[in-house]
């Protein structure tokens, strides 16, 4: 089994050094990859990158994740990331198959998994299950039709997928 870590970078600029030192000392022999942060618009970039050269200096036994996000990265630019692979998290984007709301079909085969495939470095999916943020339901503007498709297209092109859900303690 493959554990990855979501490095919570809260302030900017990145790398946050003390942060990401206190987390890999106590947990780098057992985690698999780490992840920068999560959904990551392209203004980020250099800050990403830097961050990147940073843990694969300094630990470099670690995969480094880059996690983009579906709204606010422009998918062409995936190669301006240096990267070991990528996390995708499509959450509301269907599947080529599945008619969206107003109409029409396709989004997440064509506009995120094929792009990022297409770097030829690892991709995890991240299926997004629709909890609400109090974790007493399902949102209501959730379909199940969105992780269906996702995880079809995943299977399709042999890609590991993963659930995201929201934990609060």
């Amino acid at each position: 089994h493959k554990v990855g870590l979501v490095l919570y970078q809260e302030t900017h600029p990145w790398p946050q050094k003390n942060y990401i030192d206190s987390a890999l000392n106590e947990l780098g022999n057992v985690v698999s990859f780490v992840t920068i942060f999560e959904e990551n618009s392209d203004s980020f970039i250099p800050e990403l990158n830097a961050t990147y050269d940073y843990i694969k200096a300094k630990y470099p036994r670690v995969k480094v994740y880059q996690w983009p996000h579906t709204n606010q990265f422009d998918f062409a630019n995936l190669n301006q990331l240096t990267a070991d692979g990528f996390i995708i998290n499509p959450r509301w984007h269907w599947s080529e198959k599945t008619e969206r709301p107003g109409g029409g079909v396709g989004g997440f085969e064509s506009a995120y998994l094929l792009q990022a495939l297409a770097t030829g470095k690892p991709v995890i999916n991240l299926l997004y299950l629709g909890a609400g943020a109090d974790l007493s339901g399902v949102h209501p503007n959730y379909i199940w039709e969105y992780a269906i498709g996702q995880y079809q297209a995943a299977a399709k092109y042999h890609i590991q997928v993963a659930v995201y859900e929201p934990f609060a303690v």
